[in-house]
């Protein structure tokens, strides 16, 4: 499975979408995020994590629905998540990808990415969850022309991975599980996961 990595606090320093020159970043809002900027770079993670989470409650209050609420979810989801903060990493990238819809620019591969890393927590946290978020995440990208690209790929990896844990957990629960069942369960996966290394393929090319 792919490692979560942090890779986009430092990409709001303009706070591009929501907000324009017309209409600046409140100073509430502005000062956490400056401030989870500043320990971020410092590698302080413990005082980054409560500034990224002021920042977005501050844009929730002050700025309501838009792509900068969006961000700063996503910010603090990101490295709460990297802490270990599963819950609150989980409700954090939630909001973010609820949000991506005022993403005008590249709202389709913001939320795929972003689909990716919130499959990724829930895989170790809740793979019956997990399943279910990952087929909403994949018919989302069938509808909207979402398919092509790496995104797509790993979540059919992930879709297969929630397949298997979830049988592996049920024949663990129950000794009443058919060999055939398990069989086709496992199948299943395989079929996806080729899928999943086929569309990947085209997204590299």
């Amino acid at each position: 499975m792919r490692l979560i990595t942090v890779f986009v606090f430092l990409v709001l320093l303009g706070f591009p979408g929501a907000y324009t020159q017309a209409a600046p970043i409140p100073a509430d809002v502005l000062k956490p995020y400056q401030a989870y900027n500043k320990a971020y770079r410092e590698q302080d993670f413990k005082a980054a994590l409560k500034h990224a989470k002021s920042a977005w409650e501050k844009a929730e209050q002050h700025i309501g629905e838009g792509k900068t609420t969006a961000d700063l979810a996503y910010n603090y989801g990101s490295l709460a998540s990297k802490l270990g903060k599963t819950k609150p990493a989980i409700a954090a990238l939630e909001r973010s990808i609820e949000l991506t819809d005022f993403d005008t620019s590249a709202g389709v591969l913001v939320r795929l990415e972003r689909e990716v890393l919130l499959t990724t927590i829930l895989l170790g946290d809740d793979a019956g969850r997990a399943r279910k978020r990952v087929n909403r995440a994949l018919k989302f990208a069938q509808k909207n022309n979402g398919e092509d690209n790496i995104f797509y790929g790993e979540l059919q990896l992930y879709k297969a991975l929630a397949i298997s844990r979830s049988a592996n957990r049920a024949a663990t629960a129950s000794t009443r599980i058919s060999r055939s069942g398990a069989q086709d369960t496992v199948k299943q996966a395989a079929n996806i996961q080729e899928n999943s290394a086929d569309y990947a393929r085209k997204a590299l090319v």
